[in-house]
């Protein structure tokens, strides 16, 4: 999937936000897209 590489993914939100939950990093990287678009 080429498009995952130009928006932040689960591990890489995980990272930076240590203390959130899989599904909230998720709902973060749909936010993000629909924002991009």
């Amino acid at each position: 999937i080429a498009r995952a590489e130009d928006s932040p993914t689960v591990e890489s939100l995980s990272a930076s936000y240590p203390l959130l939950s899989r599904r909230e990093l998720e709902s973060i990287m749909a936010m993000s897209r629909e924002a991009d678009s």
